[in-house]
Parts: C-alpha cells; structure tokens; sequence
C-alpha cells in the first residue's frame, strides 16, 4: 500500500520531483550509487504436512493441502536505481537496526 501525501502547492511538489530526478541523473557522473531499499515482513514460512504423491499414467502428482507453519521471516532488499539490480538481499527472522545495517556486509 503507498501512502501519498496530500498536494497543496503544486510548483513546490514539480520543483521536489526535479531536485530528485536530477539527483538520480547526476549520481553515475560522480560515481555514486543511489539504493532504494525495502522490506518485505510477515513472510510465511510455509512446509507440506505429508510428502508428495508422485505421478501416475494419466494421474498428475498429488499435494496435500495440510501444511505446517515453522515460523515467519524477513526480508530486506535493496534495488540499485540505475541499473534495476538487486543488492544484497538479507533474510532474517527479526527487523532491527543492526539486520538492515548488516545488509552493506554481505
């Protein structure tokens, strides 16, 4: 879900946008990165109850629809703007300080 802000002065939020576009247009003259980073929480952790029942001649593969929930997880990604590549995306079970500033080390 994103949550816009409400616009009230119009040439202000035109004059915002440039100064971010310019800002993402200048980065690879200076040599420099621009990281859009996120995270994705609450991630089911999901695994089959029971094995697979394999194939049959004229019987596709069967699945339970039991399963068990060993826990939930989460992940921080970061997108590099220019050239749309995923950085060091971290799974980890908890969401703190130190997990996103882990995220440069890996």
């Amino acid at each position: 879900m994103w949550l816009n802000p409400k616009i009230d002065d119009l040439e202000q939020y035109r004059e915002d946008v440039r100064d971010v576009c310019d800002i993402y247009q200048e980065a690879p003259m200076r040599n420099e990165y621009i990281l859009c980073t996120d995270e994705k929480t609450g991630i089911q952790a999901l695994e089959h109850a029971r094995p697979l029942k394999p194939m049959k001649p004229g019987s596709p593969e069967k699945r339970e629809q039991e399963y068990i929930r060993p826990g939930t997880t989460g992940l921080i990604a970061s997108r590099d703007v220019q050239t749309g590549q995923i950085v060091a995306p971290v799974i980890r079970p908890t969401r703190k300080e130190g997990d996103l500033l882990n995220t440069s080390k890996t």
